[in-house]
This record gives structure tokens, sequence and C-alpha cells, in this order.
């Protein structure tokens, strides 16, 4: 995504004209310079904490710190694909009895968006418990997911509604342990281009033998909380025809995505820990996410790593987005 098209985006959509508060989409309002908000700095601090989740097409992080000093501020993330696409700081101040939201952006080498002392700012149009609508995006809070809606500019002059959904992090989460050496790191990029690509690919595709010619064939498969899930090749491979058969008789297309808290990796052998994220699209086009923990143990055979062996477990259902963003995905190596 060009830096062109995200200021279109983000700054077109969000600056709009004061000429009188009215809806701009189903969920945003337009500010009206004549209805000031009263508001406070505290009625916010339910913000304060770290944020990740999704929007734009890629992965999203966002932490705010406390009220303290008349002032709440926040750093910003974008990636897609493993790389990152910009960042922002956040400030929210209180101003003559309401509240300003300002933002600066800047490019993943760190170069601004605006000039030196320049700044977008959003001004309050109303606030609620737990819910706020600067001019033309709006934050509503729900049992630690936080909806996001932003009112999109068109060259039509019309708006568009983009919803970003975040999950606040709670949890205590392991430490990432990605060794940093030179040959760990070229190693890993070898298991990514024979693992972890093909492997999203082949249930994008639908294509039971792509998946399975990435195990070796004595492959020990296990899944957590069912003592009868301990499989061989052979039985494994029964169960994968009859899973991606199933998705193809329903006419569901599904995604798989990764994120890691540990990446070690031998001369032919390696040790991967991580989070897993199954996306099932029906045909109506509504997505399911299923999470799960993984480790596997890789083993690297005539040139190419293979799965040797693969455990995983929804811990009783409790995985959920936030754990998966609080890993790395599988093109990025340090946090």
């Amino acid at each position: 995504m060009k830096k062109t098209i995200l200021t279109v985006l983000l700054l077109n959509g969000f600056l709009v004209a004061a000429i009188g508060q009215r809806h701009l989409t189903e969920h945003t309002f337009e500010y009206d310079s004549t209805a000031k908000v009263m508001a406070k700095l505290d009625d916010l601090r339910w913000l304060a904490g770290r944020w990740a989740g999704e929007g734009f097409g890629g992965w999203l992080e966002e932490i705010w710190s406390p009220p303290m000093g008349g002032q709440m501020l926040a750093t910003f993330r974008m990636m897609m694909d493993g790389k990152p696409v910009f960042s922002e700081i956040c400030q929210l101040t209180e101003d003559n009895g309401s509240l300003v939201y300002k933002v600066k952006h800047f490019n993943p080498d760190l170069t601004g968006w605006e000039e030196k002392a320049e700044y977008v700012t959003f001004n309050l149009v109303k606030i609620g418990h737990k819910a706020v609508y600067f001019n033309g995006f709006t934050m509503v809070e729900n049992n630690g997911k936080c909806d996001i809606w932003i009112a999109m500019k068109q060259k039509d002059g019309s708006y568009r509604e983009e919803y970003l959904l975040y999950y606040r992090d709670t949890k205590d989460f392991p430490k990432i342990h990605i060794p940093q050496d030179v040959e760990n790191i070229a190693r890993l990029k070898e298991i990514n281009r024979d693992i972890w690509t093909p492997f999203s690919e082949a249930y994008a595709t639908g294509d039971a033998e792509k998946y399975l010619a990435l195990h070796t064939p004595d492959l020990i498969r296990a899944t957590g909380g069912d003592a009868t899930a301990v499989k061989d090749f052979a039985a494994y491979k029964i169960g994968a025809h009859g899973h991606f058969d199933w998705n193809k008789a329903n006419n569901r297309r599904v995604e798989i995505a990764f994120s890691f808290f540990e990446r070690v990796a031998g001369e032919a052998t390696a040790s991967e820990r991580g989070i897993y994220r199954y996306t099932a699209i029906l045909p109506d086009g509504e997505r399911q996410h299923f999470y799960g923990k993984f480790h596997v143990f890789l083993q690297k055979m005539g040139g190419t790593w293979k799965i040797a062996v693969d455990y995983d477990s929804d811990e009783d259902d409790t995985i959920d987005e936030a754990d998966f963003a609080a890993g790395l995905p599988p093109a990025v190596f340090t946090k």
C-alpha cells in the first residue's frame, strides 16, 4: 500500500468540513463547531493499555498511556505481509473543557508525513460510556473489544465506512525468543520458504497434497485435549484429505496465518512455537476465526525443511486474536 493512497484514506477521510453535526456514515459523525461537547481526559481512561487487531488489510497495534500531566499518549503501527507500513504518535488533551485528538504520521524509516510543526487534529463530537465520537471516526469498547469506524471520503464527495477491530491485551504473553545470529535468521528464512509460505498457500487453494508434502514420512501429529488424537502420517493423511474435501464440498475457503514466540533453528533441526489463526470464509462472505497454540519440530531433509512433529491446542477455546497479535509474523524476526 503506497503512502499516497494511505494519505488520501487517512487524511482526506478524517478531515471533514465543520458545516453542522450530522452522520457521515452509519457509525461516524461530522464535527459541529457551534455545538461544543464538554468532556474530561478521565472519561477516556478506559483506552489506556495495549490494543491489537486488524484493519486496512493488515495488522494493527496501538498502545495508550494513562492520563498524566493533562494528556494521554499513544504509539500506533500497521504491518502488512510482515512489513511495517506506517506508524503514528497520538495525543489526547483537554482543550477549553472538551477533548482534542492529535496525530502525526511516519513512514517505516521514521520520516514524517506532516511538516515538523504540523499534525492532524480531530475534534470531539460526542462521548458516552466507553464510547467516543471524534470528527470522522468512532471508538466503542465492549468487554475487551474495541470497534472502530472511520469515514473515508470518496472522489465524488460521499463517504465509505472502514471498520477496524482491536482486542485489549490483558494476558501474560510469553517473551519473544528468536536468536538474532546470522545463521539462525538465514535458516528461518529457509523455513518460511519451505514451510510457512506453502502451508498458507495450500490452505488458500485447497491443495491437500501440497499441504501433506510439507511433512516427513514419519510425522507425529497430536492435538491437545484429545487423548486419541495422536497420529502417524498415514492416519493424519486420511484426516487431512477429509478436511480439505469437506471445505470444498461446502464451498468454504480457508486462510491460515501464524505468529511466533519462539524460532530456533540448528543446521538440520528446528523448534518453533506460536499461535495460528484459521479463518473459514463462508459462501456468503462471513469470516469465522479459530485460534490455537502450536509447537512444531522441523527436520531438514535433502536440503528442504519438513514438519516432523506437530502439536496444537485451542487451550479449551481460550486462545484469541490478542494472543495472535502478541507474536511476530513469519517474516519478522525481532520485536
